[in-house]
């Protein structure tokens, strides 16, 4: 059974990634931290929760990991775009930038 989550978009989607790596490799360090204070302890459960804790340090790397590599896939890809389109890149900037300003000094006026 899948889960549907919307997927932000924009900044939100971008400070949304940032915190779940940083949320990752802490939880990695958080965990290497522990397994190396629960080193002495020898028995059966604890060897098998340090089992699954290293499994699960190694996913969360992994994880973190894959998502920094598609962070700077999307960006060189869109480097490459913008060098291959400049003045396709500039006008579309251009326009977003003149349809929020006067949308914005629209809102400004009519509140005044």
């Amino acid at each position: 059974m899948e889960t549907y989550f919307p997927i932000p978009t924009g900044q939100q989607s971008t400070l949304a990634r940032q915190r779940l790596i940083d949320d990752l490799s802490n939880l990695a360090r958080d965990a290497e931290l522990l397994l190396r204070a629960t080193a002495g302890d020898l028995s059966e459960n604890a060897q098998k929760a340090r089992e699954q804790l290293n499994e699960g340090i190694e996913r969360a790397k992994n994880t973190a990991e894959q998502f920094r590599q598609r962070g700077i896939a999307a960006a060189k890809s869109a480097d490459l775009v913008i060098r291959d389109h400049p003045y396709e890149s500039m006008l579309t900037a251009l326009t977003i930038g003149a349809v929020v300003g006067f949308f914005f000094t629209r809102r400004n006026s009519s509140s005044n």
